[in-house]
């Protein structure tokens, strides 16, 4: 809890007399988190989600922004395992029929503010659920007729709960708030359809874009509805006081030592707090996994596997 971590600094280095010198404090304590996060796939920092394939987009799935990494995919229904390739496969191929290999392959296209394309220019629609207390703005930048690059910022006062662009855009590049919210921001395009959303904790909408097959012939097969995804989650930073790291006081510690190793001026005191903050983390994981099996492969051995075969002639 970031308290708590804040009172174990105070011990070592002193109270903050400030509060810009806490938010800074703050700044630090996120930045450790930051790396104890992204150096480690710790298990309160994983889940798994089912999606829901965008057909209109050639099948395709968007994943939220909470989505940091992905860890594995396979398909809802069947339960087919997903092999993830490389987007540089994709332009590899050597002969004019081999792109229809691309068949249940999955690639990751690229990262955007929206979760599906505009499939007509438009004016673009923000809306909140409940108005908000206090005053906020969102800002598109994207392409119109008559600018490749332009942005407008929308305003909400205390009671809006709807806001729409004056621009048509063709083409969006990117969306964002400029305060944290109460509430989710749904992002929708002239005919009402939801294009995303900027999440409360967010500052700016972004989303996955995952492709499976690279045909123009492809169809989606009937029995799949979805894919589950696990993933590891976007790490959400320590604001107010009872704010914890992926839910849990488990990696204090962890988060206080690599606080102290990033502030240290000697390379051996670094290294030491290094060391004490990979032990915490290390102590913490074996406690969760103690009694966990893995079963390393599940796939069967082509060299155990007995085939019959006809007399030879």
């Amino acid at each position: 809890m970031l308290k708590d971590i804040l009172a174990d600094l105070a011990i070592e280095l002193g109270r903050t007399s400030t509060d810009e010198d806490k938010n800074a404090r703050i700044y630090r304590i996120n930045k450790a988190a930051e790396e104890v996060h992204e150096g480690h796939d710790l298990e309160e920092g994983k889940d798994e989600k089912v999606f829901i394939f965008n057909s209109e987009d050639s099948p395709q799935i968007a994943l939220p922004p909470f989505v940091f990494q992905v860890r594995g995919m396979r398909f809802h229904d069947s339960k087919r395992a997903i092999e993830l390739d490389s987007m540089i496969n994709r332009y590899n191929f050597q002969w004019a029929n081999e792109n229809e290999l691309w068949y249940l392959k999955f690639r990751k296209k690229k990262e955007q503010c929206l979760s599906r394309n505009i499939t007509n220019q438009s004016i673009i629609k923000f809306s909140i659920p409940l108005a908000e207390a206090e005053t906020f703005s969102v800002t598109i930048t994207g392409e119109t007729d008559n600018s490749y690059r332009v942005s407008e910022t929308m305003t909400f006062s205390p009671g809006d709960r709807e806001k729409q662009t004056v621009l048509n855009f063709k083409h969006v590049e990117a969306i964002s708030k400029n305060i944290i919210t109460k509430y989710n921001i749904t992002i929708k395009d002239v005919e009402d359809n939801v294009l995303g959303h900027i999440l409360n904790s967010e500052y700016q909408s972004s989303y996955k874009i995952f492709q499976i097959g690279d045909s123009e012939s492809f169809t989606l097969p009937t029995e799949a509805s979805g894919v589950e995804v696990w993933f590891k989650y976007k790490l959400q930073p320590f604001k107010n006081d009872e704010d914890c790291f992926l839910g849990t006081s488990r990696y204090d510690k962890a988060i206080f030592w690599k606080y102290m190793e990033h502030r240290s001026k000697k390379i051996e005191d670094a290294s030491a707090f290094r060391e004490k903050c990979g032990d915490a983390i290390t102590i913490s994981k074996a406690d969760s996994e103690h009694n966990e099996r893995i079963q390393m492969n599940f796939k069967p051995q082509a060299l155990f596997e007995v085939y019959e075969y006809g007399n030879p002639r």
